[in-house]
């Protein structure tokens, strides 16, 4: 399973002037950008208020969602990210046992940051304290043990208050994500969880299914699909620059489009075919990985991933 993101309500306390909700927001979004881009699942357990908090006196979240000296771009990106609430929603086990358990940091009850603990998940602040601008956070625990006797501890979760704590998670979130795909058909099941921005020709699926959990490229093809990922989070605006992106990446030459486009003309998901020049390797096998670079959706297209196609230097 994925890691989730869970927001420390603690944190959402009206603090300065609109201008500085502002910059706070901005702040807040780049760190939610650094945890999806880092693998964590795109999504936000939130407090069934969350919309409603206040960022400042008389400005609120859905205030500053619908500001327009607030950029376009920072507020459609807050929209597209799917919220669930109450924070532990979908763990019904939890939920029903939850009234045994008790977290704290300080002395103010921590729901938010409880239900990290109790799923492992990620805790999110907005920086609206210097508590908060810390990669890992200490909550006391007190519960009712299997002896009716109240037991405490310190947990200590995964924290981001800004985007450069992320980096700090690095290790454990690339553990989850590898042990969270066993096989290339459960890649496909869940591309839109894991890699919602990608878009793929039905002549994938069949490549993909075929590969077991076992096969070592599973792993390979993983990491180049999070890289095109995080590219494709990164890309706000011009054309596919090859030059920025993560691995060496290249065009068929005319000559082997001329002879060979036919085995490179994949049906898209809008029903058109079109011909993939486009292509990353994945080694250590002779494997290669065909796409379409999208600008106005600052999005890829995936038509292919197998083994190596004919080209004209073959013959």
């Amino acid at each position: 399973m994925l890691l989730e993101l869970v927001f420390n309500e603690l944190s959402g306390v009206p603090v300065g002037t609109i201008h500085d909700a502002k910059s706070r927001m901005e702040v807040f979004l780049l760190a939610l950008r650094a945890c999806f881009r880092a693998g964590i699942k795109r999504q936000l357990r939130v407090q069934g208020d969350f919309h409603e908090l206040q960022l400042a006196n008389d400005y609120s979240l859905s205030q500053w969602r619908n500001d327009q000296t607030v950029s376009k771009d920072s507020r459609d990106y807050l929209r597209s990210i799917a919220t669930t609430s109450p924070f532990l929603i979908g763990f019904q086990d939890l939920m029903d046992d939850l009234g045994t358990h008790e977290f704290k940091v300080g002395t103010q009850v921590a729901n938010g940051l409880g239900a990290a603990v109790l799923i492992d998940g990620v805790g999110i602040s907005f920086l609206t304290d210097a508590q908060w601008d810390i990669p890992e956070l200490n909550v006391q625990h007190s519960f009712l043990s299997s002896v009716d006797a109240i037991e405490q501890r310190v947990e200590t979760i995964s924290h981001c208050g800004r985007a450069e704590h992320v980096a700090q998670h690095h290790q454990k979130i690339e553990a989850e994500l590898r042990s969270a795909i066993s096989s290339g058909a459960e890649l496909w099941d869940r591309r839109e969880e894991i890699l919602p921005t990608l878009r793929f020709c039905i002549s994938v699926k069949e490549q993909l299914t075929a590969i077991n959990g076992g096969n070592p490229l599973l792993g390979q093809i993983v990491r180049h699909l999070r890289d095109m990922q995080t590219f494709c989070d990164g890309w706000h605006d011009g054309g596919f620059d090859a030059n920025k992106y993560p691995s060496f990446v290249s065009l068929e030459s005319e000559a082997t489009i001329n002879k060979y486009g036919d085995e490179r003309t994949f049906v898209c998901p809008d029903g058109a075919p079109r011909v993939f020049s486009w292509h990353a390797r994945i080694t250590p096998s002779a494997w290669r990985m065909y796409f379409i670079p999208r600008p106005a959706e600052h999005s890829m297209i995936i038509g292919y991933i197998g083994k190596h196609l004919r080209t004209v230097t073959d013959d």
